[in-house]
């Protein structure tokens, strides 16, 4: 299947009997592709997401889902099992072992890089009332696909959105403190230091609450602990959906070691007793989270 028959499917809510589909996205654009699909599938068939480690003729089944409600996926670097599952099952990946592709060729899709009239041409169909200016204007302000798409939903609140357009597209493009907040948290806990210098990059145009990121490090830092550090852990027990737990188990488990996530949390729960104490001001507290927790990480490679 190619992905514009499938894009016809599903925007047409058609029946589906294959099963099993291998998406290769290899840059950030595509993996949104990847996800307006995969929401709009669900939402076709009434689906949940279970996501899954590897790949196993039946998959593992988790005990929140059932075989009739959900489709597997799987998000992985590279490829490089030729399991064909039973169970519906979506795989997201960057690359594909090229030993596998005489088995596994009939359930790739590859999703093409979005180009900048892919961009202008979402927008469009999402703001239509908006002049080809606005919409040049609207996707050159913007870096990803995500914060273009955070952005056009901000718009389409308004009714009259072409109207008041002018008015709020200056705040539009500033006004992402949340996303940003998320954006940092992950960053601290997945030790992604590129995408955090990016973000620094941008921080005089957003609002960032420093105390509402310390919540939302702590309470992140303490799932990983509860995850990592336990030999039973669960959804419930972690007090998380399952889907989050699964997204904490694969992508952000394991990036520090026991001595380093215990050193964090310590750090991250003493912050309100340095700020109340004077020992550090509230707006220097992102600069000090920074430098120790990076210190943490690599003074105890």
């Amino acid at each position: 299947m190619t992905l514009e028959q499938l894009k016809h499917i599903l925007e047409n809510n058609q029946p589906i009997t294959q099963k099993y589909f291998i998406f290769e996205c290899s840059t950030e654009s595509s993996q949104f592709v990847f996800h307006q699909y995969l929401n709009l599938y669900c939402a076709n068939n009434n689906l949940n997401i279970n996501f899954i480690d590897e790949l196993t003729a039946n998959n593992n089944v988790n005990l929140f889902t059932t075989t009739n409600t959900s489709v597997d996926v799987l998000y992985t670097d590279k490829l490089t099992s030729s399991v064909i599952p039973n169970r519906i099952t979506w795989v997201r990946c960057k690359t594909i072992d090229k030993n596998l592709l005489p088995d596994i060729s009939e359930y790739v899709i590859s999703i093409p890089v979005l180009e900048n009239w892919h961009l202008k041409d979402y927008a469009y169909s999402l703001l239509p009332k908006l002049s080809q200016k606005d919409i040049d204007q609207l996707v050159k302000t913007h870096d990803n696909i995500y914060m273009l798409d955070a952005d056009i939903n901000k718009i389409k609140v308004f009714d009259n959105y072409d109207v008041v357009y002018k008015d709020i597209k200056d705040q539009i493009y500033i006004d992402l403190s949340e996303y940003k907040i998320f954006d940092l948290v992950n960053c601290f806990v997945r030790y992604d230091k590129t995408t955090l210098h990016n973000l620094l990059l941008q921080l005089d145009n957003i609002d960032i609450d420093i105390f509402g990121l310390l919540t939302l490090l702590i309470r992140s830092f303490k799932h990983v602990i509860d995850i990592q550090l336990s030999k039973v852990s669960s959804p419930e027990s972690v007090g998380v959906s399952s889907k989050q737990y699964w997204a904490i188990k694969k992508y952000s488990c394991n990036v520090y070691t026991r001595n380093q996530l215990i050193q964090i949390y310590s750090v991250l729960t003493n912050c309100d007793f340095y700020i109340k104490s004077g020992y550090i001001s509230a707006s220097m507290l992102l600069n000090y989270l920074i430098i120790t927790i990076m210190t943490i990480k690599e003074r105890t490679n």
